[in-house]
């Protein structure tokens, strides 16, 4: 096609049509909001009175407070947090006690929302809680020795 065609005003409708797809690609190209669950996202194991550290990742603006719910399977067990700060630099983290009250099993999942639930998400797989266990510290022989 060259310049001459352009000079010519024959080029202008192709140009036209260039921008109006650069300008059509740049809004779509405007990331969503999004929460994306890290930690736990199955797999793990926790046991009760411990404390996990619950994190995720976040994209644009979820607002300044998201809800943090445990749920047992498909049905929420207990809101964590209604309102934890989001975080800072697209990450953030809330750590909690599981309670020794809590009922023992390998389905759990946790959700991470905005306050209006809009975005959110949750573990990719289950998790287990289960009891604490009992464990007696049996000193080594040498230790046996110099307690004696």
């Amino acid at each position: 096609m060259g310049t001459k065609g352009l000079e010519n005003g024959k080029g202008g409708c192709f140009w036209a049509v260039v921008f109006a797809i650069l300008l059509a690609s740049a809004s779509f190209a405007h990331a969503c909001t999004m929460i994306t669950v890290t930690s736990p996202n199955g797999g793990e194991t926790y046991y009760t009175g411990k404390h996990p550290d619950d994190q995720w990742t976040y994209t644009e603006d979820p607002g300044t407070e998201l809800k943090i719910q445990l749920l047992k399977g498909k049905t929420v067990k207990r809101t964590l947090t209604a309102n934890v700060p989001v975080g800072s630099a697209g990450s953030g983290s809330y750590v909690w006690t599981i309670p020794s009250n809590l009922v023992y099993g390998g389905d759990y999942k946790i959700r991470v929302s905005s306050k209006n639930n809009k975005i959110k998400d949750g573990s990719d797989s289950d998790f287990v809680i289960t009891p604490a266990s009992c464990f007696a510290e049996v000193p080594s022989p040498l230790e046996r020795r110099v307690l004696q």
